[in-house]
């Protein structure tokens, strides 16, 4: 597998601004005064609770995980596929990856920050109140509650959950595609005798499409239509005109907290070759070689 080296461009654009964005991030935390009490989830006060959750607990976690899940779920999904797709057999094609080819990065940006609001959607109308007051500083909670505000759409617990919690999980999920992908591994059924017979019909198809199509049902339309109601809602309450803007922003923030997880990601990918193994390889078809040129 040949792998073009260094970052594109792009990706250092995205690096620089996620730089940026933890430089303003910080400045932003540490510059607001803020009242006594401590977040009980961490027992800190609120400003080293949100420097901790916000800015040095999502990148490690997205690091972590992209080093995790790629190394122990493919090879799982490879040995359970054998009892569940008996029919298929596995192959692999020698592809340039490409991992830090800008479109690709952006595509798959796209799909983690529909799937963190996809799981979003589903987390959040179960969080109860009292699960979101652990993310609130004693100090202020109450001002929250007289303002009837309910506390899983406070700003601090949105944030918290999403980019400590969910975007982890995900950026994750979506690695285990990323290397059945760019391992270049596929599976085919159907060809036994295609020369002899010309009734049967063949299917060949990335490995990486069927475990995708399942991450895809939850990272739809529903990602954005849950954002927008957030918004929405807290329209309805003076002052949060700050909150609404940070919530239509969140997209963008979730692509810039995956930066640093998906420069390692690309950095150690050639380490999964491993999935090739035993694997024979197929050749690459050219449109000449399915159509029938009549």
């Amino acid at each position: 597998m040949e792998q073009k080296k260094g970052l594109s461009t792009g990706i250092i654009v995205f690096l620089i601004l996620y730089i940026i964005l933890g430089i303003i991030g910080t400045i932003q935390i540490l510059g607001v005064e803020r009242k006594p009490g401590v977040v009980p989830i961490s027992g800190l006060p609120e400003v080293y609770h949100m420097i901790l959750f916000f800015l040095i607990l999502p990148p490690i976690l997205s690091i972590s995980a992209v080093l995790i899940f790629p190394k122990l779920i493919p090879s799982l999904l490879l040995k359970s596929k054998k009892i569940v797709y008996r029919r298929y057999k596995d192959a692999y094609i020698d592809i340039d990856p490409d991992v830090f080819n800008i479109k690709k990065f952006s595509i798959r940006a796209i799909y983690v920050f529909l799937l963190t609001f996809g799981l979003l959607a589903i987390i959040i109308p179960l969080m109860s109140d009292e699960v979101a007051r652990a993310f609130i500083s004693t100090g202020t909670v109450d001002y929250y509650i007289d303002e009837g505000l309910s506390l899983r759409f406070v700003g601090i617990v949105l944030f918290a959950i999403t980019f400590t919690f969910v975007l982890p999980i995900v950026i994750g999920l979506w690695s285990v595609g990323w290397t059945l992908q760019d391992a270049g591994l596929v599976h085919y059924t159907g060809l036994e005798g295609q020369k002899e017979r010309w009734d049967k019909l063949f299917e060949i198809e990335p490995i990486h499409s069927k475990y995708n199509n399942y991450l895809k049902g939850y990272a739809g339309i529903s990602s954005l239509v849950f954002l927008i109601s957030i918004a929405v809602y807290l329209t309805g309450f003076e002052g949060r005109t700050m909150d609404v803007l940070m919530i239509i922003f969140t997209p963008a923030m979730s692509i810039l907290m995956m930066v640093p997880s998906y420069i390692v990601y690309g950095l150690i990918q050639q380490k999964f070759e491993y999935l090739r193994k035993e694997l024979p390889e197929a050749k690459k078809l050219a449109e000449e070689d399915l159509i029938i040129k009549k």
